[in-house]
């Protein structure tokens, strides 16, 4: 090499785009000092021989080593490697000087290193050579952090360069036996220039576009003493480091694949192309390049858990933070790129068939990532049970590796509300007070239901199947259970609250209880729920807790009611055979018999029906009336059925026995 340009500098690259170069202090040729690898520079060595490297990522190719060799005739691809195909073509004129562009190889069977044993007289292989070291979290100063360097473990396990860009001679003997360059490659083409002027046709540049040195790339600035430097441009793929144990671990004392969040300490060694000093014009750059990484953490739109409850029919969505590691190692929160949201039903607990996908891009940083809306018919997640989001993230330009959040780690649990009233039916006198209580619960399964504390209920008479009936009662409307000064308190801890109400004419009721924008301990989001009108809805007996509007019947104190009792041993039927007497009380423990008097047959022997009770006439005034029914096997064992009071003129009582 006539002259020497000593200028060592890194820079990364991130989606695309080269950031400034900045060289470092030139260091003299054959000078007995450190270069940037911390070795002393023997007799021979030229550190001008690499001008520049980087590490960075085109989306076509991948995450790459770049390394520049800035001597006037290139750098040597080996012994007998595969010289180049036309060392000067017809030049182009950029900023005023004649500039050739080049050639560009990639190293395959076709085109080789030649021998992968030549090295030089102090045994360093004479092809571009990287080697690797993990260093993550060692300092420096660490014995370690150099301990996969080619001085320390000598030449195996080395990466041989990949691509070749520009110009490179191929020598036709080894250097230890003092190699010359290969003169079929139209050695000399290029002797006594200063310097290589090689316009670096880079993949990522188009077609037509040949530039002087390094400023090939956006966003570059190079002091103007270094411009026309480049000779070859080298190229290494990180996935080689990621797919092949090649990176020396001192943790492990073997070699390993990359991984993402790797520190990995390079060394690149190269030859020049002129081979003019003792020793093999040897060149060392050495730098430390991160595996960039990424992260998908997901939580429900509402919620800051992986885990939540969500009211049954939510149109739920998925939000996701995208945790990144950059080429410097620096972090990153939500880098550009696509993540892909999918939704998994309740039982697909390991996520096979999506329900639900959506694709959200962001062109910028910065912002969480959120899907769509699950909109089901217009119900959202209307099925019991858990439902799964899963996340995955892609960037397309690939300056992140893809990532995705495990199966499992966020769902969503549906979870239903109702508002019950009991009793369903009730009579009373006009005048005298009756009581509602109002019932909040909710279940996960639509089966089991917990009381919901806490929630304000309101209550009102309904007329059309809605609110707003015009009654004489007092109050009107219906106390409302809010925990206000002079109303019902909230819920208790059962889900219950009381309302009391009283009519003046004698007339049908239906009274509504209603919930709205109620939240249940451990929900995300709120729910609104209300008794609904009779027919769309099944009570199971006049005195049960029942989803229906409450009916009440109020009647003049001249008026007499007709009442029958009929025992019901559930769904297996009363046992034939068996006999079923009823009584008549005064008192709700079914001790006091009653005097009332009633016509026709008192129960009797079963046989394919149940008989009923005789039937009593109850007069308005006589308050209220219980039955109780009396099953007697043929041993002579009694059951006694719960005590039941009278509340309509035709009911059936279920009695329970």
């Amino acid at each position: 090499m006539v002259t020497a340009f000593v200028a060592i500098a890194v820079f990364i690259l991130a989606g695309g785009t080269i950031g400034n170069i900045t060289p470092l202090s030139p260091i003299s040729l054959n000078a007995a000092t450190n270069d940037t690898c911390g070795y002393a520079e023997l007799s021979g060595d030229e550190s001008s021989a690499i001008f520049d490297a980087s590490y960075g990522h085109l989306s076509s190719v991948g995450d790459q080593i770049y390394v520049w060799g800035a001597d006037e005739t290139g750098i040597n691809d080996g012994v007998g490697g595969t010289p180049m195909a036309n060392l000067k073509p017809t030049n182009v004129t950029v900023d005023g000087k004649s500039i050739a562009p080049g050639e560009h190889m990639v190293i395959d069977s076709t085109h080789t290193l030649g021998d992968p044993t030549a090295t030089d007289s102090t045994g360093r292989l004479v092809y571009p050579v990287l080697f690797a070291t993990r260093v993550n979290g060692l300092a420096t100063t660490d014995a370690n952090y150099k301990s996969g360097d080619q001085e320390v473990k000598g030449n195996g396990h080395n990466v041989s360069v990949e691509e070749l860009y520009g110009a490179w001679t191929s020598l036709i003997s080894s250097t230890k036996n003092a190699g010359v360059p290969n003169a079929n490659v139209a050695n000399g083409t290029v002797a006594g220039k200063a310097s290589a002027i090689w316009g670096l046709a880079h993949f990522s540049d188009a077609a037509n576009e040949y530039v002087s040195g390094p400023v090939d790339h956006p966003g570059e600035t190079v002091p103007a003493v270094y411009k026309d430097k480049i000779g070859t441009e080298m190229l290494w793929n990180v996935s080689t480091l990621e797919s092949n144990a090649k990176v020396w671990d001192p943790s492990t004392s073997a070699y390993v694949k990359a991984q993402p969040g790797d520190t990995i300490r390079v060394e690149v060694q190269i030859h020049d192309g002129d081979q003019n000093h003792a020793g093999g014009d040897f060149a060392r750059f050495c730098t430390t390049v991160t595996i960039p990484t990424s992260n998908v953490s997901t939580h429900p739109e509402g919620g800051s858990l992986g885990h939540i409850k969500e009211p049954i029919g939510t149109q739920i969505k998925d939000v996701a933070t995208i945790t990144a590691t950059n080429f410097h190692g620096t972090s990153v929160t939500d880098p550009a790129g696509a993540v892909t949201f999918s939704l998994y039903a309740p039982g697909d607990s390991t996520c096979a068939n999506a329900i639900f996908t959506d694709v959200q891009t962001h062109t910028t940083a910065g912002t969480d990532y959120t899907s769509n809306p699950f909109v089901n018919g217009g119900f959202g997640a209307n099925q019991f049970g858990t439902y799964t989001w899963q996340a995955s993230y892609h960037d397309s330009s690939g300056s992140y590796p893809d990532s995705s959040e495990a199966c499992g780690d966020e769902t969503v649990q549906t979870v239903n509300a109702r508002v019950l009233l009991s009793p369903y039916s009730a009579i009373n006198v006009v005048g005298v007070s009756h009581v509602l209580t109002a019932t909040v619960q909710s279940s996960t399964d639509n089966s089991n239901w917990t009381g919901a504390g806490s929630v304000s209920v309101a209550f009102c008479y309904v007329a059309s199947n809605a609110c707003g009936a015009t009654v004489s009662a007092t109050p009107n409307p219906p106390t409302p259970c809010d925990g206000t000064a002079g109303h019902g308190a909230l819920t208790d801890t059962n889900g219950n609250c009381t309302t009391t109400i009283s009519d003046q004419i004698a007339e049908t009721l239906a009274i509504r209880a209603s919930a709205t924008n109620f939240t249940v301990n451990g929900v995300t989001g709120t729910f609104t729920r209300a008794t609904s009108a009779h027919g769309n809805c099944s009570p199971s007996s006049s005195s049960a807790a029942t989803t229906c509007d409450a009916q009440k019947q109020y009647i003049n104190p001249t008026t007499t009611l007709t009442v029958t009792d009929t025992l019901n041993c559930g769904s297996a039927g009363c046992p034939s055979g068996d006999t079923v007497t009823y009584g008549v009380f005064v008192d709700s423990s079914c001790n006091t018999p009653s005097t009332l008097v009633g016509t026709g047959t008192n129960g009797g022997t079963i046989t394919s029906s149940t008989p009923s009770s005789q039937t009593y006439t109850v007069a308005a005034g006589t308050g209220t009336v219980y039955f109780q029914a009396i099953l007697k096997d043929g041993t002579g064992t009694q059951i006694f059925s719960s005590c039941s009071p009278t509340h309509s003129s035709v009911e059936s009582v279920s009695d329970g026995s």
